[in-house]
């Protein structure tokens, strides 16, 4: 479920780019990615497991700055809207 997530996330942070390159890069970089974990999970399946919980954890530590960020910058607007200053 967090693995879907982030590449959600990734997805639409690319996707509103008017280039194709960055897209198409992603695309390719997905389906190797997907292609040599199902390899090695069929070779060396405690590999591919490391390997696997490795990225979701930088998944989840990437989800949590994006929410942080998020956090501050809507705090920043709420104090705005209600005619406070921002420290």
């Amino acid at each position: 479920m967090v693995a879907h997530g982030g590449k959600t996330a990734i997805r639409a942070s690319v996707t509103p780019s008017p280039e194709p390159f960055s897209n198409i890069s992603l695309s390719l970089a997905e389906d190797a990615l997907a292609v040599a974990l199902t390899w090695l999970a069929t070779r060396h399946p405690y590999v591919a497991g490391t390997i696997a919980l490795i990225l979701v954890v930088i998944i989840v530590l990437l989800a949590r700055f994006v929410i942080r960020a998020l956090r501050s910058l809507f705090r920043g607007a709420e104090d705005e809207l209600a005619g406070r200053r921002a420290p």
